[in-house]
C-alpha cells in the first residue's frame, strides 16, 4: 500500500469530513443566532454551508491552476450540476422573492460543492473510511430519538434532532439503503464494526416506522427488496417478514390504513366554500395529506400554464399560493412535489434540468467501472429519491441532500477503472488514515 501525500488530504481528513459527519446533528442548532442584513437572513447553518462552497472553490481553483490532472473531477461535477445550477440561476434572476431566491440557489450551491469535493477525495478515503463516516453520522440521530422515545416526548411522530419527521424520515431512507448495501458489500470486514452497523440498521428502521412518513416507507421497502432480490436472495426472506413486524410498531398501521382508506371525498369548491364560511358544517372536517395535496397541484396547474417555459421565479411557489389556493396557510405553502415546484418557479427549463441531474448522476455511474452491485446501489436509491419527489419537498431538506451526494459522489469517485473523458487521473492509491482505508 503506497501512501499519498498527507497536503492533499488533510483538507478533507481535518474540515471536510467531520463538517459531513457532524451536520445531519446541528439542525436544531442552526436556526439559532439568526442575524439579518437587509432582506437576507444569516444563520450558522449558512455558514456551515459557506464553508462547504469555500472549499470546494478552493479545490477546483487548485485543480485548474496547478494540479491539471484533477481537471476533469470538475468536469465530471460540471457534466452533473450545471444545467441544475444554470437553470436555478435563471430562476432565481427574475424571482419576485430575490432575497429569498438567493439563499434557495445557494443551497443548491452547496449540493454541488459537496458533489464536487466527494468526487475529487473520494480516492483517498476508500469504502471502509465512507461507511463508517456515514454510520457515525447518524448516531446523534438515532441516540436523540431513542431517548424521545423513552421519555415519551415523541409526541405523535418522532424527529429525533431534526425540525420535522419528515426530515429524519428520509436520513433515514438514505442511511439505511447505503450501510445495508455497505453490509451486503462487504464494505466493513471487522467483525465488531459490522455487528455495530447491523445494530444502527434495525435501530434506524425502528425510528423511520415512527416517523410516520409514509412516502419513505415505500422507498425504503423497495430498495431493501429489490436490491436483496439481486444481491442476495436468501436475505429476502427476513425482510419479507420483516414487514408483518413492522405493523406491530405503534401508529404505523393507522397511517397505513389512513393511507388506503382515503378520506371522504369533497370537491375542492366545497372545501373553499367551508373555509371562507359559506357552507354550514357542523362537524370539524379534515382533509388527508394525500387529497390536500392533489388540491393543491390542481391549483397550481393553471398557473403553471401561463408560464410554462421559465416559470415564476425560485422559491416563488410558497408566497404565491396564498393567491391561487385558499386551502393554504397565511404563509403559504410549499410545493410538497419537487416536480411541481421546479416547473412552478423555472419552468420546464428547471424541471428538466432536476431530471437531467438525477439521471445524469445513473449515467456517470455506469460509464465509470464500479462493481455491479454499486451500479445497483445508485439506480435504486436515485429511483428511490425521484418517487419521495413527487410528494415531499426534497430539494429544501439540506441535511438529506447533502448527505445523500455526499455518499454518491464518493461511490462514483472511488471508481477502479475510469474512462478518460470523465477522470482526473489514472486510479489514485488510497490514503491510510488512522489505520483505516
Amino acid at each position: 500500500m503506497i501512501a499519498v501525500p498527507q497536503r492533499r488530504t488533510l483538507p478533507f481528513v481535518s474540515i471536510v469530513l467531520p463538517m459531513l459527519v457532524a451536520r445531519p446533528s446541528l439542525d436544531p442548532l442552526f436556526g439559532l443566532g439568526r442575524m439579518n442584513l437587509g432582506a437576507f437572513s444569516i444563520t450558522p447553518g449558512f455558514l456551515f454551508n459557506f464553508l462547504f462552497v469555500a472549499l470546494a472553490t478552493l479545490v477546483m481553483l487548485h485543480a485548474l491552476l496547478v494540479d491539471r490532472r484533477a481537471q476533469t473531477v470538475i468536469r465530471t461535477a460540471a457534466i452533473i450540476w450545471a444545467p441544475f445550477l444554470l437553470a436555478a440561476l435563471i430562476a432565481a434572476v427574475h424571482s419576485p422573492v430575490f432575497a429569498e431566491a438567493i439563499q434557495v440557489l445557494f443551497n443548491y450551491l452547496t449540493f454541488a460543492a459537496v458533489s464536487m469535493l466527494a468526487l475529487y477525495y473520494a480516492p483517498y478515503i476508500g469504502r471502509r473510511v465512507l461507511t463508517l463516516a456515514v454510520a457515525l453520522s447518524g448516531v446523534v440521530p438515532l441516540a436523540t430519538g431513542l431517548i424521545q422515545i423513552a421519555l415519551g416526548d415523541m409526541g405523535e411522530r418522532l424527529e429525533a434532532s431534526f425540525t420535522h419527521p419528515n426530515i429524519l424520515a428520509f436520513f433515514m431512507m438514505i442511511y439505511i439503503s447505503f450501510l445495508y448495501h455497505a453490509q451486503l458489500s462487504n464494505y466493513l470486514r471487522s467483525g465488531w464494526q459490522r455487528n455495530a452497523v447491523w445494530i444502527l440498521l434495525v435501530v434506524a428502521a425502528l425510528e423511520l416506522l415512527l416517523t410516520g412518513t409514509r412516502s419513505a416507507y415505500v422507498a425504503t421497502a423497495l430498495f431493501l427488496i429489490v436490491y436483496t432480490a439481486f444481491q442476495r436472495p436468501l436475505y429476502l426472506i427476513p425482510i419479507l417478514l420483516a414487514g408483518p413486524l413492522a405493523m406491530l410498531v405503534p401508529g404505523v398501521m393507522d397511517r397505513i390504513t389512513n393511507a388506503a382508506e382515503g378520506a371522504p371525498e369533497m370537491s375542492y369548491a366545497y372545501l373553499v366554500s367551508i373555509s371562507h364560511g359559506d357552507v354550514d358544517a357542523s362537524q370539524f372536517v379534515e382533509v388527508d395529506s394525500g387529497t390536500w395535496r392533489r388540491y393543491l397541484w390542481q391549483a397550481a396547474w393553471p398557473w403553471i400554464e401561463r408560464k410554462m417555459t421559465f416559470g415564476y421565479g425560485l422559491s416563488s411557489f410558497a408566497p404565491l399560493s396564498r393567491d391561487f389556493f385558499a386551502l393554504t396557510s397565511t404563509n403559504g405553502s410549499g410545493a410538497h412535489n419537487v416536480y411541481v415546484q421546479t416547473i412552478f418557479e423555472g419552468g420546464l427549463v428547471l424541471m428538466l434540468s432536476f431530471v437531467y441531474l438525477l439521471v445524469s448522476i445513473v449515467a456517470v455511474s455506469l460509464f465509470r467501472a464500479t462493481t455491479s452491485s454499486e451500479k445497483l446501489y445508485i439506480f435504486l436509491a436515485i429511483v428511490g429519491y425521484a418517487v419521495v419527489s413527487v410528494s415531499d419537498n426534497m430539494l429544501y431538506y439540506l441535511s438529506v441532500n447533502v448527505e445523500f451526494v455526499f455518499i454518491l459522489g464518493c461511490i462514483i469517485g472511488q471508481a477502479p477503472s475510469l474512462p478518460s473523458w470523465l477522470t482526473a487521473s489514472r486510479r489514485q492509491p488510497q490514503l491510510m488514515i488512522g489505520g483505516l482505508r
